[in-house]
């Protein structure tokens, strides 16, 4: 494992059942990962359904709040509370964080982190207009990595690990507002 991987592997934290990671001041995990009334209540209050994310070891935790749901794509994005904004603080306290991309077309390898989080599994994939298929070793997926980064070899997401068949492309089922809270440059050019 080389040591940009190693260190990635910091900014993947505990979400519900699975995971999310790091992008840009936010945790980006599935939404099937949240507690399973949270999506309704999310048209009332999302600040009045905290979701605990922590580290991979359970040694630091933090409080957060959803302000993006996007079920059918499976895809979250949650930001810290304000008065645990410590907690956050401390919990990423040295991570570098991810940087999303969007799907190469002819993009065939891609690498997620295994349940241990000891190594990234290379993976061949697939790309669909909002989604990415994983080689037929699914079986290497299994119950807690969902959430989890689909990484291109040169250590970018282009997904995450969702309840599917097919994994979710985060750029393509996102709106601007969020790619901006996400710190994607010139989402709108690219996404045209």
């Amino acid at each position: 494992m080389t040591k940009p991987e190693c260190e990635l592997i910091k900014s993947v934290f505990k979400v519900g059942g699975g995971r999310g990671f790091l992008v840009n001041d936010c945790i980006i995990t599935a939404a099937h990962c949240l507690p399973k009334d949270l999506p309704i209540a999310l048209c009332l209050a999302p600040e009045d359904y905290p979701v605990i994310v922590e580290s991979l070891d359970g040694s630091r935790k933090a409080f957060m709040y959803p302000v993006f749901v996007e079920p059918i794509s499976d895809i979250t994005v949650l930001r810290p509370f304000d008065d645990d904004y410590q907690n956050w603080c401390d919990l990423i306290a040295g991570q570098m964080g991810f940087e999303l991309a969007w799907p190469e077309p002819c993009m065939s390898a891609s690498k997620v982190l295994s349940l241990t989080a000891e190594e990234w599994l290379p993976f061949d994939a697939q790309v669909h207009p909002r989604c990415l298929r994983l080689d037929h070793e699914y079986e290497r997926i299994v119950p807690g990595m969902s959430g989890s980064p689909v990484m291109t070899p040169d250590n970018k997401v282009v997904g995450l690990i969702s309840m599917s068949d097919a994994e979710a492309a985060i750029l393509p089922n996102i709106t601007p507002w969020v790619a901006r809270l996400l710190g994607v440059p010139d989402f709108g050019s690219e996404a045209a």
